[in-house]
């Protein structure tokens, strides 16, 4: 019986994560056009009538970051994180990081906050200011320091630790 109920768990869990994939590319084409702003994406963590849509949300602005920086677009960048941070993205983005009720890792989209923080903080001193302010350091250190959580969310905290306090190696 609990087999069952586990494989069925998994079952929505990837069902779950198939959707968000779904429209966090939909949502990448549309920043991409024009239809939407990046700023608004970051509003769809919390408000989004998709019950998958913070996830999405969060897959779609990682996506479009890291697009910019392997295309080497500083402008684009630097828009986008403007965006974040006067649109209360960041902020928003800390508060799901201290969110520590996922039950399900393919639910759990801690990790990419946090990889997207790492992404826009790399290189800029001003970003890293604010992602202390809105308390994203402590909120990481938390995570960082719970004990039983899954293997990328610890290792990309204690990566993120050491990149945002310029101590240690990291990525």
């Amino acid at each position: 019986m609990e087999t069952r109920s586990s494989s069925k768990e998994q079952s929505i869990a990837e069902s779950f994560a198939d959707e968000a994939d779904s429209l966090a590319k939909k949502w990448v084409q549309d920043v991409i056009k024009g239809d939407i702003a990046f700023g608004s994406l970051s509003r769809e963590i919390f408000y989004s009538q998709h019950a998958h849509g913070y996830m999405a949300a969060i897959k779609a602005m990682l996506e479009l970051v890291v697009r910019c920086d392997f295309a080497n677009d500083d402008n684009t960048l630097n828009t986008y994180k403007k965006e974040l941070v006067l649109g209360c993205g960041l902020r928003d983005m800390v508060h799901l990081l201290r969110d520590d009720s996922f039950e399900c890792v393919r639910r759990d989209p801690r990790h990419h906050v946090i990889t997207l923080i790492q992404v826009l903080s790399s290189n800029d001193k001003r970003f890293v200011r604010y992602v202390h302010i809105v308390g994203g350091l402590v909120a990481i250190r938390k995570i960082a320091e719970t004990k039983g959580l899954h293997y990328d969310l610890m290792c990309t905290s204690w990566n993120a630790m050491a990149q945002l306090l310029n101590t240690g190696l990291h990525a």
